[in-house]
Formats: C-alpha cells, sequence, structure tokens
C-alpha cells in the first residue's frame, strides 16, 4: 500500500482529503505544518507520495519541493503542490521549484484520484529504473570481481547476458568489449565492433555522446533509436553507468530491445481506438430507434401533403377540362342556364375554395418536412463522421446543436433543454468526432437521469441546461440536469472503465470512461462535476484554446 503525506494547516481540507484517500487504497500520513512534513519525508519508512500546501506555518511547500528537488540521494518523493493560485504564472513557480504537480483548491475528488494514479505510475516506473539500476550495478559488481580474469574468461561471461553489453573506454572512446546480443542487434561482428570509435559504430538518435562525470554517480536510463548496420531502426532501452577499473575510467552500457514493448504499445492504442469505436457505434445503436422516429414523422405527413396534392391536382384538373369546354360553348353561344348552374355545382362539389386555400399550406408543411429531414441527416453525418487525425479549431456551439438534435428523442419526452451559449466563442483546437461523442454522452445520460426522476407518471419534464463561455484562455461547458444525483458511493468511480448503475443491457459503463480520456488526456482540459440528490447533476467541461499533445 502507498504512503501518501498529507500537508496542510487547513484543518477542514485535511480532514476531507484524509478521509477521502484512503478509500482509494493508500495509506495517509497527515501533519499541519512545514516542518513536520519535513521530518516525516526524511524518516526511513517515508511517503512515496506527498501533498504539500503551499502555505503553511514554518517551512512553506514549495520549500520543500526545492530542497527534495536538490537531494539526489535521497528516495524519490513525487510531490503534488496545492494551492488555491491559480494564474498561470503561479503554476511555473511551483512547477519549476521541482513540483512534479500542482493542484487547485478546492481539490476535486475525481481529480485527485486521478493524479494520484498518475503518481504511482510514475514511482512504478520509478522502481522499474531503480531495479534495472540495480541489476546494473549487480552486474558490475560482478565485472569488477572479474576484472583480474583472462580477457578470454571475461569475454565470456558478457557473452551469456541476455541482453547487449559494451565496455568502452573514456580515454581513447573505443569499444573494448562488446558481447553476442548487442552485435546482433548492431547487425556487425565482434571483429568489426572491436577498437572502434564508439560515435562511429554506434548511431543513435540521441545526437550527443553520453560521456558525463554524472554517470559515475548516477546511472541514466532512457529509451532511443538505434541504426543498425542495415539502416534499419531499432527501438532499445539504453542503460549507462560510468565504471573504474584499475584506475581507468570506462562506460558501461547495457541495450534492452524494447520492439516487443513497442508493439504492445501499439497494440493497445489500437485496442483504445476499437473501444472508442465501439461506444461510438453503440450510441448510434441506442439512438437509432429515435433517429428513425424523428426522420418518419415528417416523412408521414410530407407523404399525406403529397397526396393530398396529387388528389387536388386530379379534381383542378378535371375542373380545367370542364372549364374549357363550357368556354367554347360560350364563344359558340350555346350556353343555357342550366349549364351554368352546372358550373355551380362542380365547384361545390369539388370544394374549389378549400383547395385553393389548402393546397399552398400542404406544400409549405412539405417543405418544412423536408428541411427537418436534411438537418437530421446532416446531423447524422457529421456525428458519425471518422474525423481527423489532427487537431482542428471547432465550433463548440455547433456541435453541441448538433449533438442536441442527435440526442432529440432520448430528451424530447422527459425534459426542455435550455441552451445559453455563447456567441462570441472562439474556434477551440481539437478533434470534432471525439468532442461531439463525449458531449452525446453526458447528454444521453442527463436524459436518462431525468427520466429516472420524474417517473413514468409525471406529467411534467424535467429540465437539461448547457452553457457555453470563455474563461480567459480556456473554453468552459457546463452541462445540468434535474435528476436524482449521483449517490456518494458511486463518484469516484463513475469515470471508471466498465463501471455502470444501470440494468444489465441498458449500458456497458464505457461513456463517461470515453469521455474522460477524450477531455482529459486527449485534449488536456479538465471535466469535474458537482452533484446533488434529489437535485441534480452539473458535469463541467474545460478545454484550453492552445492545442494540447494527446497523452497515451
Amino acid at each position: 500500500m502507498t504512503k501518501v503525506l498529507l500537508a496542510d494547516d487547513d484543518e477542514i481540507a485535511l480532514l476531507r482529503l484524509s478521509s477521502l484517500i484512503p478509500s482509494w487504497g493508500y495509506e495517509v500520513v497527515t501533519v499541519n505544518n512545514g516542518e513536520s512534513a519535513r521530518q516525516a519525508l526524511l524518516q526511513k519508512d517515508a511517503p512515496k507520495i506527498a501533498l504539500l500546501d503551499w502555505v503553511m506555518p514554518g517551512i512553506s511547500g514549495i520549500d520543500l519541493c526545492r530542497e527534495f528537488a536538490q537531494h539526489t540521494d535521497k528516495d524519490f518523493v513525487y510531490t503534488i503542490l496545492l494551492t488555491a493560485k491559480s494564474n498561470f504564472e503561479d503554476k511555473l513557480v511551483g512547477l519549476n521549484s521541482g513540483a512534479h504537480d500542482y493542484l487547485i483548491k478546492p481539490v476535486a475528488a475525481a481529480e485527485l484520484r486521478s493524479r494520484l494514479n498518475v503518481a504511482e505510475r510514475i514511482l512504478q516506473h520509478e522502481r522499474t529504473i531503480a531495479n534495472k539500476n540495480a541489476q546494473l550495478r549487480q552486474y558490475v559488481s560482478e565485472l569488477e570481481q572479474q576484472a583480474r580474469l583472462s580477457g578470454e574468461q571475461l569475454e565470456a561471461i558478457i557473452d551469456q547476458h541476455p541482453m547487449g553489453v559494451l565496455l568502452v573506454d573514456l580515454t581513447t572512446r573505443r569499444v573494448l568489449r562488446i558481447n553476442r546480443q548487442a552485435c546482433e542487434m548492431i547487425g556487425s561482428s565482434k571483429s568489426q565492433m572491436m577498437g572502434t570509435l564508439y560515435h562511429e559504430s554506434m548511431r543513435f538518435a540521441t545526437p550527443h555522446a553520453p560521456f558525463s562525470a554524472e554517470l559515475f554517480l548516477r546511472p541514466q536510463s532512457f529509451e532511443d533509436i538505434l541504426q543498425t548496420a542495415c539502416s534499419q531502426s531499432l527501438l532499445v532501452l539504453r542503460s549507462l553507468m560510468g565504471i573504474t577499473l584499475d584506475g581507468n575510467p570506462y562506460l558501461l552500457e547495457v541495450l534492452t530491445d524494447m520492439t516487443a514493448a513497442q508493439k504492445a504499445k501499439e497494440q493497445q492504442a489500437q485496442f483504445e481506438t476499437r473501444r472508442r469505436l465501439s461506444q461510438k457505434f453503440e450510441a448510434i445503436g441506442q439512438l437509432a430507434a429515435g433517429i428513425a422516429h424523428e426522420i418518419n414523422t415528417p416523412t408521414q405527413f410530407v407523404g399525406d401533403n403529397l397526396q393530398f396534392c396529387r388528389q387536388s391536382m386530379k379534381t383542378a384538373g378535371h375542373l380545367l377540362e370542364r372549364y374549357r369546354q363550357w368556354h367554347k360553348g360560350i364563344a359558340a353561344g350555346a350556353v343555357t342556364l342550366e349549364q351554368l348552374n352546372q358550373i355551380d355545382e362542380e365547384c361545390q362539389k369539388a370544394d374549389l375554395e378549400y383547395i385553393l386555400s389548402e393546397t399552398p399550406k400542404a406544400i409549405d408543411q412539405s417543405l418544412d418536412g423536408v428541411k427537418r429531414i436534411r438537418e437530421i441527416v446532416q446531423v447524422m453525418k457529421q456525428f458519425s463522421h471518422p474525423g481527423n487525425e489532427e487537431q482542428t479549431g471547432i465550433d463548440l456551439n455547433r456541435v453541441i446543436l448538433n449533438t442536441i438534435v442527435m440526442a432529440r428523442n432520448e430528451w424530447k419526452y422527459v425534459a426542455d433543454i435550455n441552451t445559453e451559449l455563447d456567441p462570441e466563442l472562439p474556434l477551440t483546437p481539437g478533434f470534432q468526432g471525439e468532442i461531439a461523442q463525449a458531449l452525446l454522452n453526458i447528454l444521453v445520460n442527463a436524459s436518462h437521469a431525468v427520466a429516472e426522476a420524474i417517473g413514468n407518471d409525471q406529467p411534467t419534464k424535467g429540465r437539461i441546461g448547457v452553457k457555453t463561455r470563455q474563461n480567459g484562455t480556456w473554453v468552459e461547458i457546463d452541462i445540468s440536469d434535474t435528476g436524482r444525483g449521483i449517490p456518494e458511493a458511486f463518484r469516484s468511480r463513475i469515470f471508471e472503465p466498465f463501471f455502470t448503475t444501470k440494468e444489465a443491457g441498458k449500458g456497458t459503463g464505457q461513456g463517461l470512461a470515453i469521455t474522460y480520456d477524450v477531455i482529459v488526456n486527449k485534449h488536456g482540459g479538465l471535466l469535474s462535476f458537482d452533484t446533488e440528490l434529489g437535485q441534480g447533476t452539473t458535469f463541467h467541461i474545460r478545454l484550453p484554446l492552445t492545442p494540447c499533445t494527446p497523452k497515451t
């Protein structure tokens, strides 16, 4: 169980977070001042994650970040600054002081849990690197113990290592030893590699040779691209360490082929893409019946109006033919009073006045129906479009209106929708298809929440509200509903994949998880919510106005 230090002089905040964090599987140590935090972090079994309030009595959180950033000999501690300072400049000061992350008070539970998850992953990477370095040190120790063995014996030991191993003389910068695995990676033989200049025989994407005194104090591990003798690119993990043998400096480099790991990473990315598409198709499938109904309604009255117009044209044509015959009789002077009465009777029987007054209305209604169908089809086309692989400027107001149309059959019987869209909202960089999917997921969830709240027998509807606005360098979207609200037990889990409160067969639990991934990881935004039982829920989306590199 990972131990977390929580340092804050705000008793209320300290009590709230200290009761929340253990429910996520962490052990919490709480202090209310900087000096106590410092002592806790210097203990033998010190916490690995530290949540530090910026301003505390004695030593401030930012001073602690500076201090521990300089302690390269201490165990790694992942520090997160807690502060009400939200200016961009303050964030830069905090991060430049050595803090690894930055959270603005009051801290949202979902965001805090997400940041702690990130810290866990980074700590895992640190442990992996530490293990690699420990293995490397152990291997170096074994090499030093065998330093007096003959060259053939030492080379046999190196050759048995499953990873690529090179020993470079730092005085001459030439390859002194190289094992079989390294030769296979490079695509050259031992005889071709031995004695060659390191920077000529080892071609990496990193432009400079890693010869520095720091390697004797702190080993380095990082991924790089190795150009083989066959001009192929090989992804490798380079582990570098400076060692001294018989008073002479050497570079020990261990190469790990990361091709399999990279392939697994690519397969994971493909899985995520398929998962998003699956959820998108699921959403379209859920809306299909409603969309068909939305198209069928105007289609029906267009068809009825066309039938009426066809019958009216048939009747009007018959009367016109009769008038032409009567006109010929009038020209010949052969029309009788009885024939004139017949004209009036036929006009009355055909209800000519009704035809003349209703036919234009039927045509106008039909045109409106065709326009409605065209709008629905256009929205479906935009929604189902796969989108661009690159970010483009998005008109969020238009995307929201299209999404409302797309989900109309989900909300029209249970809620009235009110939109307050900022007409001056700037274009927002992002992936339009994925943003539309995220908004649709929240809107459909809001519709279902309102439907559950009002029940089947309530004569009144609920309400769904959508607002947009610009706030500095961010665009904000609020989607609120008058549903039942989210129970306390579910609030920390609603963004987890496959978590759902719906009955079996009515939801896969992917919607909000994918929405969170799209907003936070893909667009560098923020996603949070406020909820109150019996009153409803409001989801808050914040998207940056500057392009963001998607996280993997």
